[in-house]
């Protein structure tokens, strides 16, 4: 069967014409650029976005950000995160690398302008896209009172994210991160436990309360502007409607194995997936159990 499917994209990547599209990676859904897309919309900057159905490709994103850039009417601070946007996504908007520096490859420049965007590697032609950058970061956090009672503990986290595309059709990307307990008592991570859901469900911690290691990636399929598209992997997705959380599935879900369908022409837009969760947002411990949705 996996055979098969692999036989078919390669089929189709050789008969169909080649265009220059944008990238067919997804855009994480933690990603604070869906907060600006968000606030755009309330304001009919755009008003054909909807966070019902995250994450979306970095293609789309950046087809956004080029609708709000032709707003002649944005604020200074709207204006301000416009600019750090398309920044981020010059590679997308420009269908060019020139923007985009590394640390390490051929891409030099000034890795400090705020002109240029950072990566450790990056490579990137016509037909291929490789990136690789860090992931460093500390949290602190701290609990008065309640069923918590006065519990505090830190984490640090280090990882390697990387991601690319090929052909502007097949989109790929993987997250591994290692991280430890750097404060707190042993009952502190039981705390953790309850206030950070990827922890509570990750069995090295679960078991041993101090190190933790988890990964997040995915393999995606687009044709052309987006009319079908197949994601697998295991990720955070995001379902509903909602400000501060979604109704069906949540940002704060932990990311869990599935398989995603999605259809799109003009106004008409379809999504199914189905995949295997671990974990449950209400604190009821699930070691596994199927889930299904579509809108």
């Amino acid at each position: 069967m996996k055979r098969g499917i692999v036989s078919f994209l390669v089929l189709v990547n050789l008969i169909l014409p080649l265009k220059a599209y944008s990238q067919s990676e997804l855009v994480p859904i933690e990603h604070p650029v869906y907060e600006f897309l968000k606030k755009m919309q309330v304001e009919q900057v755009i008003p054909g976005y909807s966070s019902s159905n995250l994450p979306i490709s970095r293609s789309r994103v950046s087809g956004y950000l080029k609708e709000i850039g032709r707003e002649g009417k944005l604020s200074n601070s709207d204006k301000a995160f416009l600019k750090e946007y398309a920044t981020e996504f010059s590679f997308d908007l420009e269908k060019t690398g020139s923007r985009n520096v590394t640390i390490f490859g051929e891409t030099k420049g000034n890795i400090f302008s705020e002109r240029n965007y950072r990566y450790l590697y990056g490579y990137s032609d016509t037909n291929a896209s490789f990136w690789i950058n860090s992931i460093l970061r500390t949290e602190f956090s701290a609990n008065q009172g309640d069923s918590l009672l006065n519990k505090s503990a830190g984490i640090s986290d280090i990882g390697l994210r990387v991601r690319g595309d090929l052909y502007h059709r097949l989109g790929y990307s993987l997250d591994v991160m290692t991280g430890k307990r750097i404060s707190g008592t042993s009952g502190s991570s039981e705390f953790l436990m309850k206030t950070n859901n990827t922890l509570k469900s990750d069995r090295n911690f679960i078991s041993d309360g101090s190190y933790y290691a988890n990964y997040r990636g995915y393999v995606r399929y687009q044709s052309e502007n987006e009319f079908f598209s197949i994601t697998a992997g295991h990720d955070k997705l995001s379902k509903g409607t909602g400000y501060l959380s979604k109704l069906f599935l949540s940002e704060s879900a932990p990311a869990f194995s599935f398989i995603k369908l999605d259809l799109n022409y003009k106004k008409i837009s379809y999504s199914f997936f189905y995949g295997s969760i671990k974990g449950d947002s209400v604190n009821v411990e699930l070691q596994s159990k199927n889930i299904a949705g579509h809108r």
